[in-house]
C-alpha cells in the first residue's frame, strides 16, 4: 500500500489571507454556485484517481447529492484556456472554522508533464 501524506494547514483570522491576482490571465478560479452533484462526483475522480482518492468511490448518487446540497460546502474550479485544471471544495463546521475538504489539479497539469504553450 501507498505511504499516504496528509498535510494541514491553519489561519486563525481572514486577515491572514493575502489574495493575489493570477498572473496569467488564462488561469481562473470560479465558484460552482449552482449544486451539482454529478460535477463534484466528476471532479474527485478526475483530480483524485492519480492519487488514489478512495473515501468517496464507493459513494451512491443519494450520498452524493447529499453531500454537495448542504449550505455548509461551497466547490471552485479552476481553469486554464477553458479545461479543467483543478479543483478544491471547502467545508463550513458547526463552529465556523472552514476546512479545504479536496485540493488537487487535473492529471495534465502536474508537472513535470504540463508545459505552457509559450515556454517552447
Amino acid at each position: 500500500m501507498a505511504e499516504v501524506i496528509i498535510t494541514y494547514l491553519q489561519m486563525y483570522s481572514a486577515a491572514e489571507l493575502k489574495p493575489r491576482p493570477s498572473p496569467d490571465p488564462r488561469f481562473t478560479i470560479r465558484e460552482a454556485v449552482v449544486r451539482q452533484w454529478r460535477l463534484n462526483r466528476f471532479l474527485y475522480s478526475f483530480v483524485g484517481d492519480d492519487w488514489t482518492w478512495t473515501d468517496k468511490k464507493s459513494w451512491s448518487n443519494g450520498q452524493w447529492q447529499t453531500y454537495v446540497n448542504t449550505d455548509d460546502l461551497r466547490t471552485f474550479v479552476a481553469s486554464y484556456e477553458g479545461s479543467i485544471a483543478g479543483y478544491y471544495e471547502l467545508h463550513r463546521d458547526d463552529a465556523q472554522a472552514v476546512e479545504i475538504i479536496y485540493f488537487g489539479l487535473a492529471p495534465e497539469y502536474h508537472r513535470p508533464r504540463f508545459r505552457r504553450r509559450d515556454a517552447d
